[in-house]
């Protein structure tokens, strides 16, 4: 209530959050369809970054965001995985090129590395898991088919759906 989007929002909020993380004592992260904005007490929304319809991830200690590559307006383009410093919003890596689909993305619970999705952009290529570290170096797939990954809270373990039958 102390914040002054609390007053009035501007049209870019005009979308509902559907993700929301508090990331420190004065200071939210929101997530909606389209980009991820930070909100300190007191004051306006700020752009952290555009994204596309995946909900963002965000590491343990709230310093981190990944979010999935997003063309205003299209819901299927390709593009790369980027990793985000919060509060001040620099890239902090680009992981997965722009060649392929590269989406639901997964931080370790100390924001090193990276766990997401990536398909070929043809209808008939099947998503496969695949880590990086952060910084976008070390891309190594770890499974051929599968996809909504997501890191333990250990950070030890990587959960993800795997299909079933021979379809």
């Amino acid at each position: 209530p102390k914040t002054v989007c609390s007053e009035r929002c501007s049209n870019n909020l005009g979308d509902p959050p559907g993700q929301l993380n508090g990331v420190g004592p004065s200071l939210l992260v929101s997530g909606s369809d389209d980009d991820v904005q930070t909100i300190s007490v007191g004051q306006k929304p700020k752009l952290l970054a555009r994204k596309g319809p995946d909900p963002y991830a965000i590491d343990a200690q709230g310093d981190r965001i990944a979010t999935n590559d997003f063309a205003t307006g299209c819901v299927s383009c390709r593009g790369p995985v980027r990793i985000f410093s919060v509060p001040s919003g620099p890239v902090v890596g680009v992981v997965g090129g722009k060649k392929l689909f590269n989406y639901q993305p997964s931080l370790s619970p100390d924001g090193s590395q990276v766990v997401f999705t990536r398909q070929p952009a043809t209808d008939s290529g099947r998503p496969s898991i695949w880590t990086a570290d952060a910084d976008g170096s070390h891309l190594k797939r770890l499974e051929q088919h599968g996809n909504y990954p997501l890191w333990s809270p250990a950070g030890n373990l990587i959960a993800y759906a795997a299909p079933t039958g021979t379809a």
